[in-house]
């Protein structure tokens, strides 16, 4: 009882300990100038803290190019690959574009196969780096 009970207080305190910081840029595009908006995500992103995950963001208010970093943070499990979808999913049905940044390459595989084994949504793009962490993100069984 005592292993759950503190299995369950880690959980509530690395839930309660992810942010992202935010930084605004100017880029050339076609034929005007196209406003960007970068997410630095800070701390775990796992069952216990995908709500939290979900609230940084602002589809609606967002301009039309989003970039989530994942830089300083970490894809612990399945449902926080589902919440970066589902937080993709909102940013696509605004019709926006999001870029994810520092992902490891097995985040990008399941993002993929989450979507029924297709590739991504056009609006959800997985930008490779050679500075891209390398781990595996836990699965259910």
């Amino acid at each position: 009882a005592g292993t759950v009970a503190s299995a369950l207080g880690f959980a509530w305190n690395q839930s309660s300990s992810i942010t992202a910081a935010t930084k605004y840029a100017d880029a050339p595009g076609k034929d005007r100038i196209q406003r960007w908006k970068a997410y630095y995500v800070s701390g775990p992103v796992f069952f216990g803290s995908s709500r939290s995950f979900s609230e940084l963001f602002d589809p609606a208010g967002d301009p039309d190019n989003v970039v989530i970093d994942f830089g300083n943070s970490r894809v612990m499990d399945h449902s926080a690959l589902e919440c970066i979808n589902d937080v993709a999913d909102k940013y696509g049905a605004a019709g926006k574009k999001v870029y994810l940044r520092h992902l490891s390459s097995n985040c990008a595989e399941m993002l993929a196969k989450i979507n029924a084994g297709r590739k991504l949504p056009p609006y959800e793009v997985v930008e490779r780096s050679k500075d891209d962490p390398a781990y595996d993100v836990a699965m259910r069984s």
